[in-house]
């Protein structure tokens, strides 16, 4: 059946780029497969208001209102049927800090972490000695995706240029251990778990670079991990699953060290770009791109 698509991509966050690049790439599989393709950029003023005219959303979004809550409210208030997660799953997945209670909570391991706002900072090297976490450290602005505000960070001097990025960004910070580790992802559409991927970046972690520009990141397809190993990490990604109720394509990433995998985050609406996760877990269930993207359509619809 023929749908009248509204493409969302673009919008208003650091991610745009990539959301543009994922708009492209899935507007082109929504024709050849027959469906009419609206694009709809919250960028640009008035555009919102096409959604009304749509039988379905496909968003890709990445990042800020796209992809906490706030777009998935407002289409969920029109009544519009829209791809991905909800607004509880969303917003609660889009703030790395709740994620990591909600997988403390569930017994899932995530890295020790601690969470700092800016009046802090003064007495902030004294106050991390007393949580025990010691250099090297990851700095992370909570809310942001595509690991944009992500340091690692080996002395003080690091510490405080990350610190400057990250207040920037958000109004607290979030500080981990460092784990050094094999980074796993486990993707999902739907509720169908994909065929999990390894990565191996060149540089120490999987920075924006690695993930949308250098050549130098390794991909092993699948993951190569001890069989129990992948089945706990199923297992704690599929409980995030339901206590999140997440939909569409989504992910859940980890650092796997000495066969425990320990959650880094939770990503509700991943990137869909050539070099992507999803695309190249899909590829080993012999699903092409545009197979992926009408299964996340029929998700969406029932």
């Amino acid at each position: 059946m023929s749908l009248h698509v509204g493409l969302l991509m673009g919008g208003t966050s650091r991610e745009r780029e990539v959301s543009l690049q994922s708009g492209q790439g899935i507007g082109a599989a929504l024709q050849s497969l027959g469906h009419q393709v609206t694009k709809i950029d919250p960028a640009v003023s008035g555009d919102l208001a096409k959604a009304s005219s749509v039988d379905v959303v496909y968003n890709t979004l990445h990042g800020g209102t796209g992809e906490n809550g706030v777009i998935q409210g407002y289409l969920e208030m029109l009544g519009i049927p829209s791809t991905g997660t909800g607004v509880t799953g969303s917003a609660v997945a889009m703030d790395k800090v709740i994620t990591k209670k909600v997988a403390v909570a569930s017994g899932i391991p995530t890295p020790h972490f601690a969470v700092y706002s800016e009046e802090q900072r003064a007495n902030l090297l004294q106050t991390i000695g007393a949580s025990s976490l010691t250099f090297p450290l990851v700095v992370k602005s909570p809310c942001e995706g595509s690991s944009i505000g992500v340091h690692l960070v080996n002395n003080e001097a690091e510490l405080q240029a990350a610190l400057d990025d990250c207040f920037d960004l958000d109004l607290c910070v979030l500080i981990e251990e460092y784990i050094e580790g094999y980074e796993v992802t486990c993707g999902f559409i739907g509720t169908e778990v994909l065929p999990l991927v390894g990565i191996v970046a060149g540089k120490t972690f999987y920075d924006y670079e690695a993930k949308y520009s250098r050549s130098d990141t390794t991909y092993h397809l699948p993951a190569r991990l001890d069989e129990s190993v992948a089945a706990q990490l199923v297992r704690y990604s599929s409980t995030l699953s339901r206590t999140l109720r997440l939909r569409g394509t989504y992910r859940v990433d980890f650092l796997v060290r000495h066969n425990i995998p320990y959650l880094l985050e939770i990503n509700t609406n991943p990137g869909m770009t050539p070099t992507s996760l999803i695309p190249k877990a899909a590829q080993l269930r012999d699903w092409d791109f545009a197979t992926v993207v009408e299964r996340v359509l029929q998700d969406t619809l029932g």
